[in-house]
């Protein structure tokens, strides 16, 4: 299995900021969700999610992530990103002319999947005409994998040699997020039930945090239920990794704060060399995206969502919070 890092957090938290950080090199490759396809060998483990077992436990881990892994770390998917810079694996020309693209593109790939009957599975190795499959092997691949408790507490135990990042983003901030981007463009009902059977199904898991959470999941606000389940993840998560060498933590504010920096961290923390270009390449997407927006104090991007939500929501916020191991991350 070639080398690798896990990326862990939540959506609208920065993990897909971070995974675009790292693909500036040229030695990496990196998988967006690859456990979300629909026939993801991921399937083989318990729900990802749960991460409060005793890691004794994680029979499941012991016998397929390695072998999961290195299936991740040689395909191509269909959540995958687009690859926009240049790769030792990818020939020039099929990134000049384009076709390297094309997997990435959904109407595209749909009919590519007619021509290359391979390619109907979530995932599939790298075609010929966009690259080396070898070459490919032998990248240092990125798994960014959202809400994957069990993966972190795993690795960070049983892989010392693999970096889990671990992306975190103030409550407040996030949920202020998730609300316009996440829950504004679906079923409320749906996800107001969904987010209350998870959390039933974590004190199912975990019963110690039944003292945290309590017994009223029925009454629960949707901004709550959703912060508590945030808040499991997050916490088994840093747990695990606390002291540890290859579990690092970075706080979303940070990284607005200051991209290039926190950028320099990271390749440092993934052992990868860092390069005037991939500098630049990445103080370009500063400049070309939402990253650009963001300016202030870690302190002053973390505070920031106390003008846009509503009373009850940061009322929400103050009381998942305030209880928290995380309380004090985003005091200075």
């Amino acid at each position: 299995m070639q080398n690798y890092a896990l990326i862990v957090g939540h959506g609208r938290s920065g993990t897909n900021w971070l995974l675009d950080i790292l693909d500036a090199s040229p030695l990496t490759y990196c998988r967006n969700e690859p456990n979300e396809v629909h026939d993801s060998p991921c399937q083989k483990l318990a729900p990802l999610w749960q991460g409060g077992q005793d890691v004794a436990t994680m029979t499941d881990m012991a016998a397929h992530w390695d072998e999961i892994a290195a299936w991740m770390g040689s395909r191509m998917g269909e959540r995958d990103h687009r690859l926009a810079t240049p790769k030792q694996y990818v020939h020039p020309w099929a990134q000049k002319l384009g076709v390297a693209y094309y997997p990435a593109r959904p109407k595209i790939r749909q009919a590519l999947r007619t021509a290359f009957p391979g390619m109907r599975a979530g995932e599939w190795p790298m075609p010929w005409w966009v690259g080396d499959q070898q070459k490919l092997e032998q990248a240092y691949a990125v798994l960014k994998i959202n809400q994957a408790a069990r993966v972190a507490v795993w690795l960070l135990k049983n892989r010392p040699q693999v970096p889990v990042l671990h992306i975190v983003r103030h409550p407040g901030g996030r949920l202020n997020s998730w609300l316009n981007r996440f829950l504004a463009v679906r079923d409320r009902d749906r996800i107001n039930q969904r987010n209350k059977d998870r959390l039933r199904d974590v004190l199912a898991v975990s019963p110690e945090w039944s003292d945290r959470i309590g017994d009223k999941i029925d009454a629960m606000p949707i901004a709550e239920s959703e912060m508590w389940f945030w808040r499991y993840v997050t916490e088994t998560i840093h747990q695990a990794g606390e002291g540890l060498p290859h579990y690092h933590l970075i706080l979303y504010e940070n990284l607005a704060h200051d991209p290039i920096g926190t950028a320099r961290q990271v390749y440092e923390m993934c052992d990868q060399p860092w390069t005037p270009d991939i500098e630049a390449l990445i103080r370009a997407g500063t400049k070309e995206s939402v990253w650009g927006a963001i300016q202030g104090t870690p302190m002053s991007v973390a505070q920031a969502w106390r003008k846009k939500l509503k009373p009850d929501e940061i009322e929400s916020v103050n009381h998942v919070l305030d209880s928290s191991i995380m309380a004090h991350w985003w005091d200075e």
